[in-house]
């Protein structure tokens, strides 16, 4: 059964030097942040303090030439520790109460 429904038709081709480029460009502290979470998160804390010095130091390199304002990859970093450790707190009493 064939239909003549052409799907996507109108779509763009690519630019040919766009072929195999992800769609966003993440910038080396958004990476190393998303490193640190998941090496401390699975409990390698000694790798994570390690990402979290070498992204404090890339952080300010980053704020100094871009003049960025907020909240820093650092500070997401810690806040990320404080959430992975009150989230294991927690499953540490409700397994003490069971």
């Amino acid at each position: 059964m064939a239909t003549n429904v052409r799907i996507f038709d109108d779509a763009p081709e690519p630019e040919p030097e766009a072929i195999g480029q992800p769609v966003h460009q993440r910038r080396v502290s958004d990476r190393l942040l998303a490193a640190h979470n998941y090496a401390y998160a699975t409990g390698n804390r000694r790798m994570a303090d390690e990402l979290r010095d070498i992204l404090g130091l890339i952080e300010r390199d980053e704020r100094e030439s871009y003049n960025r304002r907020g909240i820093d990859a650092v500070e997401r970093a810690i806040r990320w520790v404080a959430l992975v450790d009150a989230r294991a707190a927690v499953e540490a009493t409700e397994k003490a109460v069971s």
